[in-house]
């Protein structure tokens, strides 16, 4: 049987994404053949740019490549390679919600307010983020 990878790009900069990262990984609902993979940013960006020898799954690198995808620093990612779909920014984060165990994943509740409404209040929360939460020091090595 072959496994569904679903890679979820955060900026591995910034303390709320790097904290939220390490918050919901215990919390996700264990389903064998699915399996979520949180990369860095960075290390996406690097790897496209050949800047540096890092380990970042081809099969990835490949799919953002061909898309032209382009990688935003202030946006969360969800990328599905199985079905080639990519989820940006409020969906990315319901889409992780929905992956998780009770009681975190009734927050996909969320999902009844526009998009365009959910993904405002996301774009404020990236502006400010820095101010708020911190930068991490030095690359994430996760």
């Amino acid at each position: 049987m072959w496994r569904r990878k679903i890679f979820v790009l955060y900026d591995g900069e910034c303390n709320l994404c790097y904290k939220a990262v390490r918050f919901l990984q215990p919390r996700l609902r264990q389903e064998p053949l699915k399996v979520y993979n949180f990369i860095p940013s960075q290390k996406v960006i690097a790897k496209m740019n050949n800047e540096e020898e890092v380990f970042v799954d081809e099969e990835l690198v490949n799919f953002l490549e061909e898309s032209n995808q382009e990688i935003d620093l202030s946006t969360i990612y969800t990328i599905d390679l199985n079905d080639n779909t990519v989820m940006v920014r409020s969906n990315a984060v319901l889409k992780i919600l929905s992956a998780t165990v009770s009681p975190w994943r009734y927050l996909v509740v969320g999902k009844i307010l526009p998009t365009c409404l959910r993904d405002c209040g996301y774009r404020f929360i990236a502006r400010i983020r820095y101010k708020l939460f911190g930068r991490r020091c030095g690359r994430c090595i996760m």
